[in-house]
């Protein structure tokens, strides 16, 4: 490089020498710090200069101009402002949940807003999040539905009628007569569960699938062990006014007050069989037609347990006969447009009490649902304080409101359905005399009960712990009679009702899981409050809270049902399938407390199955048991069993320790146990199934779902019956004429003479449900007079000149029945 481009260095100044004391001058020296402006003067802004944001500011010092700020475009202050109202806002927000989760006693929901009130965080913030995460929640469950093919936790759908599950209807209800006959079928049904045990077991046959087992849409109608397909044939008549003979229509009543009334007292009895008495002695004054109406179901309900009781039927007892002139009777009530009467509630409670025992369940609780409604348009429900009705009277109807409320709950939770009966308004309470019976024979010759001689109380559901107090010391002044056995069985079904409402309704879904698991302990403290508080002569269980046979009667064999019904349905939801863990073939366990809950299921399918003599007894099960839902009682049971056995033991996690599945020797999860008390329900389903067309349905199934579990599981099913060696009366082809077929059996009119001997009465004129007298009663009066049924008497005769001397207590004479019934 030449010289002439290259440039001199650049001079730099000397450096200054900093004396100490300037350093400290320095060092002492503070920064003021710049202050972040959020607003500026309205000076300023019309200048466009910079503004410190200080009053007054610079700028305006130095111009001398008025400095003044706008504090509402203060965008700090703003956000400041908007805070401190959101804040109050969620503060009033969360005093008012407060307040409710406390009047409504929710512990659960008390301790949750609390906790949130401790939080040191923005209220409003805590709030929101809580919010967000319950409508996350809906919106989860609503993809679920909206999209059915995206999966979903086995351990909610693993258990058809689990916490998380929700009531769908997955097909068209209405697009053939089977699935319209059938109807929708909630998760709380057996039938429901019968469809989850279809699939669990077609997840047993192929390995693999366990973790993607799907229902069949199609299966839940063909699984319905019920006879809804079906209808009744309807056999030709000529005379509706036809009556059966005395003889056999004193054993058809007394069948029907024996069995039935004691646990539905719908009809007055000493004044129903007064009528009854006045319509044989005088034939040429027809009773009014309604009454013929309930004389008709009262028979054709007395037929259905004459065929179930006895061995050899030929079809001599019909209860289509009964049950087709009632209906024909009763053709001019049959709209929905008129209005009902006392008479019309009590015809439509027997017609869906015959339906019942008929098998016709859908039937049966659309007209439980309509009897219902009757019942509440004629104030039934509520408190009558009228001074002018007769005591007997206000009793019927008390007694007629509870027996639909008990009806009801029974056929609600065979098809999982809701109630229809809103709680909040009734206000009728139920009555248990000190001592006598409520409707004994006694009351037929004048000495009727009295106000005095009973008293109110208060159903455990809604009873504090002073009314219990009062309650107990109460019921056990009373001596055991037909009342309070009444009051017993109505306790447990409003029990049961509230219990199946707030574990299975749609609202149940908006709550947290520890809010549904306190639903499900809720009630269940409340079925252990019922159970203690039972009188010792119907007490059922030992100290380990089993059923034990001692002492038995038949009221103490009713409420065990009724209980251990509630009980499975309560705690079904907690027998859930597990999901397998990822990558691995352990199941994840299940929580303590759906552990524990579902062990109270599975024990209390094994106490009520208990409940039935080890050998199917037709005799005991027609006097003893409710026969009329014994296949629905059977088949929850069995369900439950054979879940239990497909599914197997599952493990239980508690604070991070897992805990063995049980199924250990003397548990109630033992294979070999639960096999056997399988065994012995299809065994009872076998021999009811001779005589009933549903029980033979349930078997078929059952039998076969147990087959395929054991062949799989390796399970003995020695002494198990074939379904080939069914009866024949109740095979398929045998069926269809019964359901379908017709018949003129040739009802001619015979003359009838009016009774020399009668005897005036009070009531001889009276044809009403109780004791008063309503405008329609003498319209409907028919002066067409009585005949007696030639058919049936030609069958009675016949009988009575062949039968043998084991007959003989059959169709006449008394039959003595247990110790305890009434």
């Amino acid at each position: 490089m030449s010289s002439s481009n290259s440039q001199a260095p650049r001079t730099l100044a000397p450096a200054t020498v900093i004396s100490p004391l300037a350093n400290n001058s320095v060092q002492e020296t503070v920064v003021k710090p710049i202050r972040k402006r959020t607003n500026a003067c309205e000076a300023c802004k019309k200048r466009k200069t910079k503004c410190l944001g200080e009053l007054p500011c610079d700028k305006c010092l130095q111009i001398g101009t008025e400095c003044h700020f706008v504090e509402e475009s203060d965008r700090r202050r703003k956000l400041a402002l908007r805070r401190i109202e959101q804040e109050l806002s969620s503060a009033y927000l969360l005093l008012d949940q407060i307040r409710v989760a406390y009047g409504k006693g929710n512990e659960i929901e008390l301790e949750r807003l609390i906790n949130i009130s401790k939080d040191k965080s923005p209220l409003a913030q805590r709030i929101e999040v809580q919010t967000q995460q319950k409508l996350q929640s809906l919106t989860s469950r609503s993809h679920a539905l909206k999209e059915p093919q995206r999966s979903r936790s086995i351990s909610s759908s693993s258990s058809m009628g689990s916490l998380d599950d929700i009531d769908t209807v997955d097909i068209d209800v209405n697009r053939d007569r089977q699935s319209r006959s059938t109807g929708f079928v909630g998760k709380g049904s057996e039938i429901a569960w019968l469809q989850r045990l279809h699939a669990e077991v077609g997840g047993l046959e192929r390995p693999g699938t366990e973790q993607h087992v799907k229902h069949d849409k199609g299966s839940l109608a063909s699984l319905n062990y019920h006879l809804d397909n079906l209808v009744i044939a309807e056999p030709s008549y000529s005379d509706l006014n036809a009556m059966p003979p005395k003889p056999w229509a004193d054993q058809l009543l007394h069948t029907y007050f024996s069995f039935i009334h004691p646990t539905f007292p719908l009809l007055l009895k000493p004044l129903f069989y007064q009528q009854y008495e006045n319509a044989f002695r005088n034939r040429l004054s027809a009773p009014q037609q309604s009454w013929l109406v309930i004389f008709n179901l009262v028979n054709a309900i007395g037929a259905k347990h004459f065929q179930l009781r006895q061995e050899h039927w030929d079809e001599d007892v019909d209860d289509r006969i009964f049950l087709s002139r009632a209906i024909a009777l009763n053709a001019k009530h049959n709209t929905i447009l008129d209005y009902v009467d006392l008479q019309q509630v009590q015809i439509r409670m027997l017609l869906a009490l015959y339906y019942l025992v008929a098998g016709q369940i859908n039937r049966s609780w659309q007209l439980i649902g309509c009897t219902a409604r009757s019942a509440i348009a004629l104030g039934l429900n509520l408190r009558n304080s009228d001074g002018n009705l007769d005591h007997d009277s206000k009793v019927l109807r008390s007694s007629l409101w509870w027996s639909i409320v008990y009806l009801e709950q029974i056929l609600c939770t065979a098809t999982g359905r809701t109630s229809c009966i809103d709680w909040n308004c009734c206000s009728i309470t139920a009555h248990v005399l000190l001592k006598g019976d409520l409707l004994s024979e006694s009351e037929a010759a004048g000495n009727l009960s009295t106000e005095a001689q009973e008293q109110e109380l208060v159903f455990i559901l809604y009873a504090n712990d002073l009314q219990l107090q009062e309650r107990t010391r109460y019921i056990q002044s009373v001596q055991p009679n037909s009342s309070l056995f009444s009051f017993y069985l109505t306790d447990l079904a409003v029990i049961g009702h509230a219990a199946i409402r707030s574990v299975y309704s749609l609202q149940s879904l908006s709550g947290t899981p520890s809010e549904k698991q306190h639903q499900i302990s809720k009630y269940q403290k409340k079925l252990e409050e019922w159970l203690s508080s039972l009188k010792e002569y119907w007490s059922f269980t030992d100290s380990h809270g089993h059923y034990t046979k001692s002492m038995e009667c038949r009221e103490k064999i009713l409420l065990a049902f009724s209980f251990y019904s509630i009980e499975i349905v309560l705690n079904r939801p907690c027998l859930t399938r597990p999901e397998f863990q990822k990558n691995s073939k352990v199941r994840r366990p299940r929580s303590r407390f759906d552990d524990d809950k579902a062990l109270v299921c599975l024990q209390s399918a094994l106490n009520m199955t208990s409940v039935l003599p080890d050998l199917p007894d037709l005799e005991w099960l027609c006097t003893m048991a409710p026969w009329w839902s014994i296949v629905h009682h059977l088949m929850q049971a069995l369900v439950i069993l054979l879940l239990q056995l497909c599914v197997g033991p599952v493990g239980a996690s508690e604070h991070g320790e897992i805990t063995g599945g049980g199924g250990a020797v003397g548990t109630a999860e033992e294979p070999e146990k639960i096999l056997q008390v399988s065994k012995k329900c299809l065994r009872w389903l076998f021999s009811i199934g001779n005589r009933s067309y549903s029980a033979r349905n349930a078997f078929i199934t059952c039998d076969r779902l147990l087959r395929k579990i054991a062949s799989v599981r390796r399970l003995d099913l020695s002494n198990l019956p074939a379904s080939s060696n069914l009866a024949d009366r109740t095979a398929d082809n045998n069926l269809l004429p019964y359901y379908r077929g017709s018949f003129n059996p040739g009802y001619t009119r015979l003359p009838h003479l009016k009774s020399s001997n009668s005897s005036s009465h009070n009531h001889d004129d009276c044809w009403g449900a109780d004791y008063t007298h309503p405008e329609s009663a003498t319209d409907e009066q028919e002066s067409t007079p009585l005949t007696l049924d030639p058919a049936l008497l030609e069958v009675y005769e016949t009988l009575i000149e062949n039968r043998s001397t084991s007959d003989i207590d059959v169709f006449e004479g008394d039959i003595e029945y247990p110790h305890g019934s009434y």
